[in-house]
């Protein structure tokens, strides 16, 4: 089983993570024996420290306890203290004089104990402390109790025998003293006290001797004569007391300088370790840090950081040289990215300006044919000119869908919310495919429930797109049967709020369902045979799934090989707040009978000739400009009901005329004349150029003749 420690050392993310674990995986253990010496060094010190101060205390105990008369004990009150003695060292104070040689060995016992004397762990120490605290004030008790019984008067019955006794206690703690210290004299490592002990134990046993060959005379009544044997334990003890507060103390000191040693050395480990780890922190982590941080400005998108460490001849300049690498191929990669900028907008740039040139002879194709269609014709002529025009509507359908898919591509594809009627709007996107229908022999029927009656909220541009696009599809894959438009309006849990769906139900050739996904995406078909023989570019589906889904919707289809196919959607609209406004004809002559005055500003002179067909039906005064600086002449010199503006055109743009139209009518006080850019340009961001230079609407060419209609009689609301 692997250690806690070494599995965060193998879920460390980072070298400067593994070197600071390292670090502190050396200094965890370092830590924890430096307590554990410390701790027992603290101990030690404080055992050896309490056995100098009770070897101090014996020494200045010693002489009250061996003096003949008492000696003053307040000075002992605070080292007693310390060592918790006081109670014996009262005691002994005012003990009386027959007990005070017991009072003194309690003393000094208690003084032993208290300060673990007896219990050294050195052997010399334990038998000078046994002699000491024990041996010699055992054997002073004796030599004490000795002279009481030698005092006693001779005709005192029992005296015999108590001398008697006394000398054999005395004689036995002299031989106990003397088996100490032969054991203190053997076990010292010092040979000059060892022979000192020796010394004074020959002088204590020749001193006991000579106590003991006064035995006889003792007991007939002579005092006894233990000067000898007092001056032999006096000196003992001095000897004795001496050398075990030397051996104390030099045992403290020694235990004071290990330790001193001890924290040098840890102090100097741990400086080691830290010197170490800084030093690991300038050679290592830093440069890592400075390649990390290089790399992040890098990943942020600034290409222009400088890459350190690539002057080093070890792995940090290799790192630095793959951080290099890195950073080159961002550049390659960002140079790759502008370049694909470029061409999408060269792409733009470029479909726009072909929209534009295609729109403008579209527009006379199909203007004149609607200008056409107005006049007498025969029935083959008419069917002529409605060839001509249902062919331009297919060209600017493609050239919509080719500027859709860009949008889609580019992301630009937006919404334009506006009230509108729903039956409406759906019935204006399959009027033009009725014709069509009708040729091929198909009924094209529109459904609808009650609850689609009404205005709502959205797109009606947008959803005109998909609902005319499915049926155009329908009708061209369909060649007997029927084609079905269903409309309904459901509510939903918001009271403002409807969900449409729409079904576009064909008896056509229909597809395998598995091939919806590849329907999906732009320039295909079901298979290349349908591609032949019913034309098409493959766009309208990717764009109608995609319009569905910026509406909130979702597209699907069901549809089966040779029997037809349904496609259906639902998106969310809102409920209209607001009564559609009434259609005011913005154009009509006054009171004088004057005709409405609309001013054409339009470089092309084809457009210009479109346009003048389409309305002389409607009797309107049109003044025609050849460019955004002839129209401002114009408008400078005249009032005019209508202004209808090209976009793109020599000397003035449209943009740049229509804001000198509204500078012109400030300066005169005048209301606002709607303006109406009648132009090729018809991407998204054009329109909102249009309208934040301020027109009123945009009306895209070709031009359709009830559109052009609905400008001049309903105004600029109409476009």
């Amino acid at each position: 089983m692997q250690l806690r420690p070494l599995k965060r050392f193998d879920g460390a993310t980072t070298l400067a993570q593994r070197l600071s674990l390292l670090t502190v995986l050396f200094l965890v253990p370092l830590a924890i024996l430096l307590s554990t010496l410390t701790v027992y060094a603290v101990r030690d010190i404080a055992f050896t420290e309490r056995e100098v101060r009770g070897a101090v205390l014996l020494r200045q105990v010693w002489p009250a306890v061996v003096g003949p008369a008492r000696h003053p004990l307040q000075a002992l009150e605070e080292p007693a203290a310390g060592l918790g003695v006081v109670d014996p060292l009262h005691a002994f104070a005012v003990a009386q004089p027959d007990n005070r040689a017991e009072a003194g060995a309690v003393l000094i016992g208690a003084i032993a104990d208290a300060s673990n004397l007896t219990l050294d762990r050195d052997l010399a120490r334990f038998y000078l402390g046994d002699s000491t605290a024990v041996g010699l004030p055992n054997l002073w008790t004796a030599i004490a109790r000795l002279d009481q019984v030698g005092a006693l008067p001779d005709e005192m019955s029992g005296r015999r025998q108590r001398v008697f006794s006394a000398y054999e206690r005395l004689n036995a703690q002299a031989e106990i003293l003397d088996q100490s210290l032969i054991k203190a004299a053997a076990n010292h490592h010092d040979p000059e006290v060892a022979a000192l002990l020796s010394a004074r134990r020959t002088a204590l046993n020749l001193a006991r001797a000579d106590a003991l060959s006064q035995r006889e005379t003792v007991a007939a009544g002579a005092p006894p004569d233990l000067a000898r044997l007092r001056a032999a334990a006096t000196a003992a003890w001095d000897v004795g007391a001496r050398q075990l507060h030397a051996s104390v103390k030099q045992e403290l000191d020694l235990l004071v300088i290990r330790f001193g040693v001890s924290l040098l050395i840890v102090a100097v480990s741990v400086a080691g370790a830290l010197g170490l780890a800084f030093a690991i922190h300038l050679g290592i982590t830093r440069r890592i840090d400075g390649l990390i941080a290089a790399m992040s400005r890098l990943i942020a998108g600034d290409l222009d950081v400088e890459v350190p460490h690539l002057d080093q001849k070890n792995e940090f300049g290799r790192i630095a040289e793959t951080v290099l690498a890195f950073r080159e191929s961002q550049l390659e990669r960002a140079q790759l990215e502008q370049d694909a900028a470029a061409a999408d907008r060269a792409k733009s740039v470029f479909l726009a300006n072909v929209s534009h040139e295609i729109r403008t002879p579209l527009n006379g194709v199909i203007g004149t044919g609607s200008a056409l269609s107005q006049t007498p014709l025969s029935p083959e002529q008419r069917r002529m000119v409605d060839l001509i025009r249902a062919s331009g509507r297919d060209v600017e359908r493609l050239m919509s869908d080719i500027l859709d898919v860009a949008s889609l591509d580019a992301g630009d594809l937006k919404l334009e919310l506006a009230d509108f009627d729903l039956v409406e709007t759906i019935e204006d996107a399959i009027a033009p495919l009725r014709a069509r229908a009708a040729e091929k022999g198909l009924v094209l029927r529109l459904d609808l429930n009650a609850q689609t009656e009404g205005r709502f909220e959205g797109d009606p541009a947008r959803l005109a797109q998909v609902v005319g696009n499915l049926a155009a599809n329908a009708v061209k894959f369909t060649e007997d049967g029927e084609v079905v438009v269903s409309i309904a309006t459901l509510p939903t849990a918001t009271p403002t709020t409807r969900s449409l769906t729409v079904e576009v139900r064909d008896t056509g050739v229909g597809f395998d369902e598995a091939l919806l996904p590849k329907l999906l995406q732009p320039f295909t078909q079901a298979d290349g045979s349908l591609s032949r023989r019913y034309g098409g570019g493959g766009l309208g589906l990717p764009i109608c799934k995609a319009i569905v889904e910026l509406l909130g919707g979702t597209l699907e289809a069901r549809s089966k090989r040779g029997v037809g196919s349904l496609f259906r959607f639902t998106v969310p609209l809102r409920v209209a707040t607001a009564a559609a406004p009434l259609a005011t004809n913005a154009l009509h002559s006054d009171s004088t009978g004057r005709p409405a005055r609309v001013l054409l500003v339009e470089d092309h002179e084809v457009n210009r000739a479109v346009v003048e067909l389409l309305l002389a039906p409607l009797g309107v005064e049109l003044v025609m400009a050849c460019d955004g600086q002839e129209g401002i002449e114009a408008f400078e010199g005249d009032r005019f009901d209508l202004v209808l503006m090209d976009m793109q055109m020599p000397r003035v743009d449209g943009l740049a005329a229509t804001r000198r139209f509204r500078d012109i009518e400030a300066a005169r006080g005048e209301g606002r004349t709607p303006i109406v850019m009648l132009t090729a340009n018809v991407g998204p961001e054009h329109q909102l150029a249009a309208l934040a230079a301020g027109a009123d609407a945009h009306l895209a060419k070709p031009i359709d003749r009830e559109r052009l209609w609905n400008v001049v009689i309903g105004g600029a609301r109409a476009a």
